[in-house]
């Protein structure tokens, strides 16, 4: 089996609101691009990283805090090459 794997997943933000109905007419409107940035910094927290290390097992790879510092800004290259792509 090999020993690496690729996983991609997507993710479905509503950005129609209870608040849209009322802010309809007014001079503010919502950037939704701007929305969509802020949701993709919200999800590769570091507390969120930490995370789905866990969940998928990488961190038995990890030996000290140094590499799990290492292993976070990596995931947070890949997320930055994802939001970019």
């Amino acid at each position: 089996m090999p020993d690496k794997y690729t996983s991609v997943a997507k993710v479905h933000v509503e950005t129609r609101t209870m608040l849209q109905p009322l802010l309809k007419g007014m001079t503010i409107q919502s950037d939704v691009r701007g929305l969509l940035r802020v949701m993709q910094l919200l999800m590769f927290t570091k507390n969120n990283l930490e995370q789905i290390i866990k969940l998928s097992d990488l961190d038995k790879n990890i030996k000290n805090p140094i590499d799990q510092a290492a292993l976070i800004e990596s995931l947070k290259k890949i997320s930055y090459q994802w939001r970019r792509g």
